[in-house]
């Protein structure tokens, strides 16, 4: 077979098989291939018509340059590409990917240096700046399944990201076992750290400028939400703000004071949000309210959420409840008061219901001794009586306190 026939067939196979672009798929578990034709898999950029004129040497877009065969890719971005068998080697493939020819440069600049290994194993990857300096390194070393990933600075030493990975050999694929990434800025501070433990959890924190915690999270093994513990600090101090812990089908956070004292207890399940608000001295409760809620996800993260009031519930200075106020789509339709004297009589209840149209009352139920049907009286009224609920302030109506977006917080992802 002629130059210029072998050329185009392998051209037209590196067509027919476009994935991802400078990545390749093969097996060399069995015997080490003959040729760089039975080792190549797929494209994803597509490799363009010849950019030379035919008497031009540089118009093949794949030249044969020993027995085993290297190829020259011509991108349409006009970026290049050498593979070759590794000199030596009879099981890894090399590939150095290259920029554009630079205007007024003849030679080519390395964007992308790559080794593979048997069993489609990345082993060495360099990605380099124009001018040559290191973009991301990344090694894997087969005898401990490790794979160590490093991104630099605009220096190209200066490491701004290590991860860490390894393969436990289990259907999971590969586990995170540190990911440290720091400031790009003069003082090169540390920003987040993620760990696997020897006990099979997962620590994960950030820090502020002057390596003071801002949130810690601890994942339990398996890394599921049910024993997931959350501390959150105000910046650059030591001061708690925010402590979290999943149970089962809730996460539930408590928010605290600069002064340390509580200020509020949200519990936090899929679609609803409790809180519940306490006065100056954290120890009794002066509101609750409960909140139906529509989250907008994107990759899993929620980014937004809408809320609308279902319930809430007033307190007297001693922590009791006064009464509960029902809302449905915006508006009221169920009113309750609690421990009610009238003429001289105890109530432990009244419970008011409110026509939807005209927001009078319809029904109320008196609850002497206990809440069990049927009620010591029922009231039947309508609208030309003209009876309308007890007013509740604007304030109560409202969320007082900033929920965090984060939470409930969702289980750890990580891509390298």
């Amino acid at each position: 077979m002629d130059r210029n026939k072998l050329a185009g067939l392998l051209l037209v196979a590196v067509l027919a098989t476009i994935s991802l672009a400078g990545f390749f798929t093969y097996d060399f578990s069995g015997s080490a291939p003959a040729s760089i034709e039975a080792a190549l898999g797929n494209y994803s950029t597509d490799v363009d018509k010849r950019l030379y004129p035919p008497s031009d040497p540089r118009s093949s877009s794949v030249e044969e340059q020993s027995p085993r065969h290297a190829l020259f890719v011509i991108f349409k971005d006009r970026s290049t590409e050498d593979v070759m068998l590794a000199p030596g080697s009879a099981n890894r493939l090399s590939s150095i990917w290259y920029y554009p020819e630079q205007a007024g440069e003849s030679g080519r600049r390395p964007y992308i240096k790559r080794l593979y290994g048997p069993k489609n194993l990345l082993v060495d990857e360099q990605v380099l700046q124009l001018s040559g300096l290191l973009v991301k390194s990344t090694h894997y070393t087969p005898e401990t399944k490790t794979r160590y990933i490093v991104d630099f600075a605009a220096d190209g030493e200066t490491h701004l990201r290590e991860q860490v990975f390894t393969d436990p050999g289990c259907c999971s694929g590969e586990r995170l076992m540190r990911d440290e990434q720091w400031r790009d800025d003069a003082a090169h501070s540390l920003a987040y750290r993620n760990l696997y433990n020897e006990d099979e959890t997962r620590t994960i924190t950030r820090f502020d400028l002057f390596m003071n915690v801002l949130e810690r999270i601890v994942w339990p093994k398996y890394e599921s939400v049910s024993g997931m513990k959350l501390q959150k600090y105000y910046p650059d101090t030591h001061t708690l703000r925010v402590q979290a812990e999943g149970e089962g089908s809730a996460d539930i956070a408590r928010f605290y004071r600069k002064d340390g004292t509580l200020e509020a207890i949200v519990t936090i399940t899929i679609g609803t949000t409790q809180i519940r608000y306490f006065d100056a001295t954290g120890t009794r409760e002066r509101l609750m309210q409960y909140w139906f809620r529509k989250d907008v996800k994107k990759d899993g993260v929620i980014t937004s959420s809408t809320y609308k009031l279902y319930t809430v519930t007033e307190f007297d200075d001693g922590g009791n409840k006064l009464r509960e106020v029902s809302y449905s789509d915006g508006v009221l339709n169920h009113e309750e008061f609690y421990n009610v004297t009238i003429d001289g009589v105890h109530f432990v209840e009244l419970d008011y219901d409110y026509d939807k149209d005209t927001q009078t009352v319809k029904t109320v139920r008196y609850w002497k001794d206990e809440v069990k049907y049927p009620p010591y009286k029922l009231e039947e009224h309508t609208p030309d009586d003209k009876l309308t609920a007890t007013p509740i302030s604007a304030e109560s109506l409202r969320m007082q306190l900033q929920v965090d977006s984060d939470l409930p917080v969702p289980p750890p992802q990580f891509m390298h």
